[in-house]
């Protein structure tokens, strides 16, 4: 286990975290760190000095003064303790409502705007938001100044609560520098006006973070995102596939019920459950996860292992060993299986998207970022809007 601590308190917002030592940590490592909540999160490095952290993208918490700064990673595959209760408080952070899938657009969906040049982005690299496959490509932005940015291509979404996502590097400014960009939600009504319905603005410095981003529309209008430098002077980021999710409803009370944890060896080990026991004290919390298992394992094994347990949530983790040997439509077709099992049992079904696969595997079939990438991008875990 690699471990510093903080020297001193850090922002929310911040890039730099000063530590004890530093020297222990390696450019683009995964980290995590426990903020001043007591909740774990992550961030990975773009640089490391002496007693300095920089992140490539900004701290999404605050720090305290000796906060604990840990390695997220055990080995390739697997998180090490204190990544598996980042994992696991990140995942209930984000649990606030059930969403239906709509639609998603392609990277290529995007356009320059305001003096924005849109190219591929084709390069092999885990800071490509998109991936090395015909038309899955992150869109490169290339800014001259100020606003200057792409947009994407409007789509007509029936009034109601959305929430859209778009993975985003945020690049640099020219020279090198951290950068910030401004991701807008447009609304044009179908009298022809435009308002900004929601925004997100991020900053970093040649590292990813996925943008999310609520906001309701009116009856007969289209929506799309604008992305723009935030920064005097040229900059560049990379945008990738656009996916927007209609709000259905609260999902249940977490804690609360029982709780299946289903899946290979990310939910194997007791971390996970000492993790989810701690943040919500009023479930039972119960661990089904076999060390090498893949999806059609859990179809083979889901009436044995789940279903007589009645559970009120079932929450599944695989894809790890699968993206070694299965195409990402072979194991969407297996996972409709488990969506629909888990349906039929009336319980609440949250699912983990696969791990991202290794870009230096040594033996055949060697890298795995290109097919886990294709995971991440082309397999829907949300139900889909008719």
């Amino acid at each position: 286990m690699v471990t510093s601590t903080t020297t001193r308190a850090v922002d929310i917002g911040s890039l730099e975290i000063p530590v004890i030592d530093a020297t222990v940590f390696k450019a683009d490592q995964l980290i995590c760190f426990v903020g001043t909540d007591n909740q774990y999160y992550s961030g990975v490095i773009k640089s490391a000095g002496s007693t300095s952290i920089l992140l490539k993208t900004a701290s999404p918490a605050a720090l305290a003064a000796g906060a604990p700064v840990y390695n997220f990673y055990r080995n390739e595959a697997h998180a090490s303790e204190y990544g598996n209760y980042a994992i696991i408080d990140g995942s209930i952070r984000q649990l606030t409502h059930a969403e239906m899938h709509v639609v998603t657009q392609s990277p290529a969906s995007w356009v320059g705007s305001s003096s924005g040049v849109v190219t591929q982005d084709q390069t092999f690299t885990y800071n490509n938001p998109g991936a090395l496959i015909t038309g899955r490509f992150g869109a490169l932005v290339t800014c001259p100044g100020l606003s200057a940015g792409a947009a994407s291509s409007p789509v007509a979404l029936r009034a109601g609560v959305y929430n859209v996502q778009v993975p985003i590097n945020v690049g640099q400014r020219v020279g090198g520098y951290a950068g910030a960009v401004i991701v807008d939600v447009v609304e044009t009504t179908a009298a022809g006006q435009t308002a900004v319905i929601g925004t997100q603005t991020t900053l970093g410095n040649d590292g990813i973070r996925l943008i999310k981003c609520m906001f309701s529309t009116q009856p007969g209008s289209t929506v799309h995102l604008q992305a723009r430098n935030a920064n005097s002077g040229g900059a560049h980021f990379s945008l990738g596939q656009i996916r927007y999710c209609r709000v259905t409803d609260k999902i249940k009370n977490l804690d609360s019920g029982r709780h299946v944890l289903f899946g290979d060896s990310w939910v194997a080990n007791g971390w996970v459950t000492d993790r989810m026991s701690a943040a919500l004290p009023n479930a039972e919390i119960i661990r089904k996860g076999i060390p090498g298992d893949f999806i059609r394992g859990l179809v083979a094994r889901f009436w044995t292992d789940v279903a007589p347990l009645k559970p009120d949530f079932v929450w599944v983790m695989c894809g790890t060993n699968d993206y070694y040997s299965y195409t990402a439509a072979q194991f969407s077709a297996e996972l409709g299986t488990i969506k629909r099992n888990i349906m039929q049992i009336g319980a609440q079904a949250i699912f983990w998207n696969a791990s991202v696969g290794s870009a230096y595997y040594p033996a055949p079939p060697f890298e795995r970022l290109t097919n886990s990438r294709a995971y991440a991008m082309d397999i829907t875990y949300h139900d889909q809007a008719i």
